[in-house]
Formats: structure tokens, C-alpha cells, sequence
């Protein structure tokens, strides 16, 4: 620290001259920063310069780390794992306790926050310890009476990360929706959400479960080396494209050893080729290659990914699908096309 940052410091020590925002809405990283209009303006001096300046290095040998994030316990002393939980168990004590805290110095290694509503002296404090990653609750105000302990039912608390951690364990069945998310948060907190804000939130929720869509391209390969590794004799070809300076996901094709065998050894001679449209977050197509098992029921031989129906990528399946089973005597059926979209192309073997 300089000597201008620590002249400021002594003569601000809760940050009061510092851009303003409120807790849970600009506190992630990887979220925008926004711009909240909030002026508050002290009533006495003895508000402004209290005495509730702390030493970060004092004490940090204590470790209590907080366990409860439905309920957690906010209190001097009181320790968290590292900054994201601390940020997590504010919020929820903020939407349980029925407050709206603003924070004053929100920084990777120090939190100030007060009360959002005017002349409350309410205030915490609380740093990251020597360590680099333990957090402690330095300094608290006494119990909170003010005014803005009553209801409050549009709790800037409640944000899109704080939906993400109360809705968790509910999308275990991902298929509830926002709507049923809303609902049941709103019943349960006694809030008004904004369906928008739940959404996002049962998106980061997902995203913490089953991973990012965007990181499953880069897998890709790992899955490849893993199916190769398993089941020996399995074709998997993933095909880049380079856009730009970047290498992008094209196609692939995916036909494992078991299934190739079960064709070639106990199916009938049928082979159905056909395509469905992906309408999730990516679009494409997901092309299969199906075949008849000895009690007629469906036997998966080989599928595969690409962006559009094109002669292009429809030859490049059909190859990849010849080098997997080969030219058996098996009649092959191919859907008809209209309005322009492209078959895969003829192949018939007798």
C-alpha cells in the first residue's frame, strides 16, 4: 500500500468516498459490474468516523468455518472458507433477516456493508486472513432494529447467484422449469423474484451441476481417448474447423466396438439411415444408423453430430460408417427429402 492509499484509509476508513453496490449484485466475478445509484450521506460526524476500523491480521489463527449456508451464523469472529462463501452466507442471512445491505468496500480481500436504509448505523467488516483464503467477520454493529428489518419484498439480496445456491438441490431433476423455481422460492422466502432473475439463476445452477455447455466441446477428446481406451476397436472421429484464429467443433461420428459386432454377428440384414434436428442450446443435427436385432426390436450401430444436412456432411457419415461395419449384403433405408434438404446419399448393398 502506498502512502496515498494509507492517508486515505485513515481518513475514510469505512470507504465512504468509494463507488457504492450492493451485496449479491456485483460480488461475482465473472458477472458485469453495475452501476447502482445510491447516495448516502452520514447524519453526524460521529457516524462518519467511527470506531469500528479493524486490524485484518488480528486473530487469524481462529478457524470457524461456517458449515450452514440455509442459516448461517453472522457474528465477530465467525470464520468462511474463502471469499465466495462468506458472500454466499451474507446474502442469505440478508434475505432471512429481512435487510438490504450495501457495500461499501467490496474488494478480493476486504468487505465493508451497512444498511441500505438512511440514518441506520448498522455496519460489518470482514477480511480475508493471512492465510490468503480464510475469511472472518472483524467487526459487527449490535442487532439490527431499524426500519428496513421489516418486510421487504424485493430484496436487491436476492439475485441471480442467490437463487443459484437455494434452487441446487432441487434441479437433481432438472426439468422443473423457472416458472415452478419462482414459485416455490417466493413461497418459501416470502420475496417477490423476478421470473427473469430465477431463470438465470436455474442456469448458473445447472451449469455448477453438469458443467458449462461450453466446456463439453473441449471433453470431446477425452471422451474419444476414454471410449478407445474401453472398448478397443470403437471408431470415434471428431472433426475441427478453424474460424477466425480458432479451432472450432465441426462433426463426429461414434460407432463402439460392441455395436459394430452386434450388427455384423446377430442383426438382420437392414440398415435404417436417417437424421433429427438438436433444438437445445447448440442446433444440428444428430444423425443415426439403426438396425434389426433377432427379436425385431431396434439395435443402435452408429450415430453421429454435424451442423446441417449437407451433401458434405452426409458423406462424410457414410464414410465413417463404412470404415466401422464394413460393405455387409444388408439392405440399407434412406428417408425421403423435401424442401431442399439434402439425403444422405444412395448406398445399397444386395
Amino acid at each position: 500500500m502506498n502512502l496515498l492509499s494509507l492517508l486515505n484509509l485513515l481518513h475514510d476508513p469505512w470507504g465512504e468516498n468509494d463507488e457504492i453496490e450492493y451485496v449479491g449484485v456485483d460480488d461475482e466475478p465473472a458477472e458485469p459490474a453495475s452501476n447502482i445509484g445510491f447516495d448516502y450521506i452520514p447524519d453526524t460526524d460521529e457516524e462518519d468516523n467511527d470506531d469500528c476500523d479493524v486490524d485484518d491480521e488480528k486473530d487469524c489463527d481462529v478457524v470457524e468455518h461456517i458449515t450452514d449456508l440455509e442459516n448461517p451464523r453472522i457474528a465477530v469472529g465467525v470464520t468462511f472458507e474463502d471469499r465466495d462463501t462468506f458472500m454466499r452466507a451474507i446474502r442469505q442471512y440478508a434475505i432471512l433477516n429481512e435487510v438490504e445491505i450495501v457495500a461499501r468496500y467490496n474488494e478480493a480481500k476486504r468487505y465493508i456493508g451497512c444498511c441500505k436504509a438512511k440514518k441506520c448505523p448498522w455496519r460489518i467488516h470482514a477480511s480475508q486472513l493471512q492465510d490468503e483464503r480464510t475469511w472472518q467477520i472483524k467487526k459487527m454493529s449490535n442487532k439490527h432494529y431499524c426500519k428496513s428489518t421489516s418486510k421487504v419484498e424485493k430484496n436487491c439480496m436476492a439475485n441471480q447467484f442467490w437463487v443459484r445456491d437455494r434452487v441446487i438441490q432441487w434441479l437433481r431433476h432438472p426439468t422443473i422449469g423457472a416458472s415452478t423455481l419462482k414459485n416455490k422460492l417466493e413461497e418459501k422466502y416470502l420475496i417477490k423474484l423476478s421470473y427473469w432473475i430465477v431463470y438465470n439463476g436455474r442456469g448458473l445452477a445447472l451449469d455448477e451441476i453438469f458443467g458449462k455447455w461450453e466446456d463439453n466441446f473441449h471433453y470431446a477428446f477425452a471422451f474419444k481417448a476414454e471410449i478407445e481406451r474401453k472398448a478397443p476397436g470403437s471408431i470415434v472421429e471428431i472433426e475441427p474447423e478453424k474460424v477466425g484464429s480458432k479451432m472450432r467443433f465441426s462433426r463426429m461420428f461414434v460407432a463402439l466396438r460392441p455395436c459394430i459386432d452386434g450388427f455384423k454377428n446377430g442383426c438382420r440384414p437392414y440398415l435404417a439411415i436417417d437424421s433429427t434436428a438438436l433444438t437445445g442450446r447448440w442446433k444440428g443435427q444428430l444423425a443415426s444408423a439403426v438396425g434389426v436385432d433377432g427379436h425385431n426390436w431396434m439395435f443402435p450401430v452408429a450415430y453421429g453430430v454435424f451442423g446441417s444436412e449437407t451433401q458434405d456432411n452426409w458423406g462424410w457419415f457414410m464414410n465413417k460408417l463404412a470404415m466401422a461395419i464394413g460393405s455387409p449384403p444388408a439392405e440399407v433405408e434412406l428417408p425421403m427429402r423435401q424442401g431442399g434438404a439434402a439425403a444422405p446419399p444412395t448406398v445399397r448393398e444386395d
